[in-house]
């Protein structure tokens, strides 16, 4: 399999992207023309509110590299984990068990993130 087929397949399953498809539902970028943005996007999508170690290590691979994500995909990110937590915090001032952000540590990787994303 080619690099690019490779990439179609993963943005066809992560973000429901089809080549040739006039418009993209989920984000305003193109993810063929822009392969980085889709897999970091398509990455943080899987990875937040999981509840495993794996966050941890997604987490910080993301805080390294944040000079080399596109601008594009940190954008959508930075609006996504925003949410999340405004999601969170509802989960934590209602007393769910289940939260959007996962547990405490997965929740403050997040934040982490958000941190490395806002100077970014």
């Amino acid at each position: 399999m080619t690099d690019n087929e490779l990439i179609a397949k993963i943005s066809e399953k992560i973000l429901g992207y089809r080549e040739g498809s006039t418009t993209n539902i989920l984000f305003s970028i193109d993810a063929m023309q822009d392969r980085d943005a889709t897999l970091w996007i398509g990455a943080f999508r899987y990875y937040c509110g999981r509840m495993t170690i794996s966050v941890s290590g997604f987490c910080e691979t993301m805080i390294n590299n944040i000079e080399n994500i596109p601008k594009e995909a940190i954008s959508i990110i930075k609006r996504d984990l925003m949410e999340a937590f405004a999601d969170d915090d509802r989960d934590r001032g209602i007393g769910n068990d289940v939260k959007r952000l996962g547990m405490d540590c997965d929740r403050q990787k997040w934040l982490e993130v958000l941190a490395a994303i806002s100077g970014a």
